[in-house]
């Protein structure tokens, strides 16, 4: 997804390797997140003018903020691939939507600020996509996550 890219490009800049994309893409991004480099991703985001301006626990909470939208984006493509969401045709709103089972969209945003918190807690999002059918590099049976440069 492109909202993603971002995020996508600053780990291939933290971790030296070339940028994956998908349940790939994501199940390396937790690593390093549990590696405790979340301040060093979201550091390499693109800021907005305001948040360039800020600093100390201000430009903290901008560049987090950011991180989660971005993240939120590589999960829901994740979750695509894997086929826990799926793209559906509506005749009543948008042309094209995304869908998922309401477990997921209710139990995502708190994953998600546990993944963004201080200290990173990765493990309900590994398991609300792992419940939706995700294996490989969110479960450990795929292939070793990207070292540091």
């Amino acid at each position: 997804m492109r909202e993603a890219e971002p995020l996508l490009a600053a780990m291939a800049e933290l971790t030296g390797a070339p940028a994956a994309s998908g349940v790939i893409a994501l199940g390396h991004l937790l690593d390093l997140l549990d590696r405790g480099l979340l301040d060093e991703l979201a550091a390499r985001l693109p800021r907005s003018e305001r948040a360039a301006r800020s600093s100390g626990r201000a430009a903290r909470e901008f560049a987090r903020t950011a991180f989660r939208s971005a993240l939120r984006q590589l999960v829901l493509g994740a979750a695509l691939e894997t086929g826990l969401c799926r793209w559906e045709l509506c005749w009543a709103g948008p042309p094209v939507r995304r869908t998922a089972p309401a477990w997921f969209t209710d139990d995502l945003p708190a994953a998600l600020d546990r993944a963004v918190a201080e200290p990173a807690v990765t493990a309900p999002l590994r398991t609300l996509l792992l419940r939706g059918g995700a294996h490989g590099p969110l479960d450990g049976t795929g292939p070793a996550p990207h070292t540091l440069a």
